[in-house]
């Protein structure tokens, strides 16, 4: 389509699928009762210990510090992917492969992302979801330090591992919203943890390009994503669960 009809057409087009499928999709969509469970199954213990049985509104969800940390975090983990993914060929045609090896590593990194939602979402019940957080952004960090000097095949494996631990992100950041404050409202809460990586979409690529152009590379992005990953690791190593709602939480107050 993007050769027969151009970009933007193209992107259009698209546009009008999506907007189809999900409408027609959300006619489908119902709640459960309250309280549903399938029969003979008993819900996990978190190895994390952060599961909570409140349930907070999205409200009460922002006058908790650990709303600010989980989605501060959720932005800066998501920067390298959102910065190296959409470049991958670019990157590793500049590494000294082919246009067709680059193009079909592109989509072996598309299958790392998908299946990293899978993978690290299931690890998170065994690890905890902090600790998964943590290892993710470690290796993502790591693997964007290296990126800055790769060449050749290594190249697309480096980004395959940062796309497989965005996947993560993707994968885990939804699950420790519900630990934290509950499934009653975790649509609405988790939507807004996302302006988090909302923020990352917008920007990351925008840097990118932005330093390319003015550097003539990407080392200058690689270390800055680096950098943003570690300070998330930190964060999260103090992120604790919050607390027991109190029934002033609309002033800010907690017990």
């Amino acid at each position: 389509m993007i050769s027969s009809r151009g970009v933007l057409e193209t992107f259009v087009w698209f546009a009008a699928i999506f907007t189809t499928v999900c409408i027609i999709g959300a006619q489908f969509i119902k709640n459960p009762p309250p309280g549903y469970k399938p029969a003979g199954w008993t819900p996990p213990v978190s190895t994390g210990g952060t599961l909570t049985k409140q349930n907070f509104t999205t409200r009460e969800m922002v006058y908790t510090p650990q709303f600010y940390m989980v989605c501060i975090t959720l932005m800066l983990a998501t920067a390298a992917g959102l910065m190296v993914i959409p470049f991958a060929k670019v990157l590793g045609i500049q590494g000294g492969l082919s246009d067709a090896a680059a193009t079909s590593g592109v989509m072996v990194i598309a299958l790392f992302n998908s299946f990293g939602r899978l993978f690290w979402g299931a690890m998170s019940d065994k690890l905890g979801r902090k600790t998964t957080i943590i290892c993710l952004l470690i290796i993502a960090g790591l693997c964007m330090l290296f990126l800055a000097k790769a060449q050749g095949y290594s190249v697309l494996v480096l980004i395959a591992i940062i796309a497989f631990a965005y996947g993560g992100y993707l994968g885990v950041f939804p699950a420790i919203t519900a630990d934290f404050w509950g499934l009653r409202n975790m649509g609405m809460n988790y939507g807004i943890i996302l302006l988090g990586f909302g923020v990352a979409a917008v920007v990351s690529p925008y840097v990118a390009g932005y330093i390319h152009d003015t550097t003539n590379g990407f080392e200058t992005s690689f270390l800055i994503t680096a950098i943003a990953s570690f300070i998330g690791a930190v964060l999260f190593f103090f992120l604790k669960p919050p607390g027991y709602k109190s029934t002033r939480i609309d002033t800010g107050i907690s017990k």
